[in-house]
């Protein structure tokens, strides 16, 4: 397998200008909540102090703000009050942004969420890094009641077995290190663009039957989160997955909020529905690119798997056998060209401009990395 040509591989799935690279998807996320902030300045007070708050604030500190789980759900809410012209019913998060106002004037330079727990763990090196809900002793004020009834509401609400919110253990807590720590070691340059687009991962558990409990999850309703539940992280293996792919899709709801991905006024109520095979049902066209999305970056993590499956510890190697490792890769690669072909052939028309340069993008990549597989797997 040409190691350069890999390493070239790695990189366009990383750096793209327009698709992957955080920088350029970030600045213009920042700058569309900035936007949403000063519009609704016009109708709020409160939101006024915290538009006129940021503004004296540093950039590091206002998008730090911005990207805390409740208050860009805060955020999304309210501008959604806005557009249906219901702007009475803004007042109602008034006190998330006193609290936000009073912790910024403290000179705490986080958000509200964050700045509720009790301690801080950032998965990584830096502040910038993922943080790991961390609260035991629940207090139930405002900012801990908004995001537990967001969770309670968007995901726990309809699920078999109902997940609960767990403060991590130690072990979990050094699993969740160590994989981190795989996956930049993986794929460095990808780490760097994709897991920023995640500011919280938080631990589910289960009153009932935990084996039937979802490994990971996230939802666009529940900003800047994902969650893994406490069998996937007894595997490092896995758990890098899992934070790989749920972090794919915090991007892709990035890429959604600052690019026509899809058609102008594109519904999943009214989309083409296309067939999943392996579900026996149907998906909308939104939830189709999102799969297809992660199943190509999925691809590559297994490739690069398998290619340094001699630096993992043996314990890991043991438990993730190479066999085991390509038929995990092998099964992304076919998902992967099976949605590609879907979106190609039915879902094209409910795509936008971008949308279709983006499909087409990716399944580039996609036919790369199926090269690759294909060869390293004959060479084994």
């Amino acid at each position: 397998m040409n190691e350069n040509y890999v390493f070239q591989v790695e990189k366009e799935m990383s750096l793209h200008p327009l698709y992957c690279k955080y920088t350029f998807i970030n600045d213009l996320v920042f700058h569309t909540y900035t936007f949403i902030t000063e519009l609704l300045a016009e109708e709020n007070s409160d939101f006024r102090r915290l538009y006129d708050r940021f503004q004296k604030s540093e950039r590091t500190i206002t998008h730090r703000v911005i990207q805390d789980p409740v208050m860009r759900d805060v955020l999304n809410k309210a501008f959604g009050l806005l557009k249906k012209g219901k702007t009475e019913k803004i007042r109602l998060y008034n006190k998330i942004l006193d609290y936000t106002i009073s912790i910024l004037d403290e000179g705490k330079q986080i958000g509200p969420l964050k700045s509720r727990m009790e301690k801080i763990i950032y998965l990584g090196s830096t502040d910038s890094s993922p943080w790991i809900w961390f609260i035991n002793e629940s207090n139930n004020d405002i900012i801990e009641k908004h995001f537990k009834t967001l969770f309670q509401n968007e995901l726990a609400a309809g699920t078999d077995p109902e997940p609960i919110l767990v403060m991590p253990d130690e072990k979990t807590q050094k699993t969740l290190q160590y994989s981190f720590e795989l996956l930049t070691l993986l794929l460095p340059d990808l780490s760097k663009n994709v897991l920023p687009h995640v500011q919280m991962i938080a631990i589910v558990d289960t009153l009932g039957n935990r084996e039937n409990l979802f490994e990971s999850a996230s939802t666009n309703d529940i900003p800047s989160t994902i969650f893994l539940s406490r069998l996937v992280v007894d595997n490092p293996i896995k758990t890098a997955e899992a934070i790989l792919h749920e972090s794919l899709h915090k991007k892709y709801a990035d890429l959604l909020l600052i690019k026509p991905i899809l058609r102008p006024g594109y519904s999943a109520q009214t989309s083409r529905p296309i067939y999943i095979t392996w579900r026996d049902t149907y998906w909308p066209v939104d939830r189709v690119l999102a799969a297809f999305h992660v199943y190509t970056y999925l691809g590559l993590y297994y490739l690069q798997t398998i290619r340094k499956h001699e630096f993992l510890s043996p314990e890991l190697r043991k438990e993730n056998e190479k066999a085991t490792l390509y038929k995990h890769l092998f099964q992304a690669l076919d998902k992967g060209f099976y949605l590609g072909d879907q979106l190609i052939r039915e879902g094209k028309e409910e795509l936008g401009s971008e949308g279709k340069n983006f499909v087409r993008w990716l399944y580039e990549q996609l036919d790369k990395i199926n090269k690759l597989s294909r060869s390293a797997a004959f060479t084994e």
